[in-house]
């Protein structure tokens, strides 16, 4: 098994169609992983929460953040990592 780097470009149409991500926080030492919607809209890609639910404390606590998701089709059997800082952003 062997690891590469993908451009975004390379696999972007992959992020289009709001797949499952596994989505990371971590605060006081401790990891925490969820799932959620990539959603992507007007070429921006964006994981949406409530404003009282507990990863929004977090990622004010601590921006660093990661998500992965696993795909498998005819043209790819991979998984994508993707690390990054999340931001709060109210509407």
């Amino acid at each position: 098994m062997t690891n590469a780097e993908l451009k975004l470009s390379d696999i972007k149409h992959l992020f289009n169609n709001m797949p499952l991500v596994y989505f990371a926080t971590a605060t006081e030492g401790q990891p925490r992983v969820r799932p959620m919607a990539l959603i992507y809209n007007d070429d921006k890609y964006w994981l949406t929460s409530r404003a009282y639910d507990l990863k929004m404390k977090e990622i004010k606590q601590n921006s660093k953040m990661e998500f992965t998701f696993r795909v498998v089709d005819d043209d790819y059997n991979l998984t994508i990592r993707a690390t990054g800082h999340a931001f709060v952003v109210q509407d």
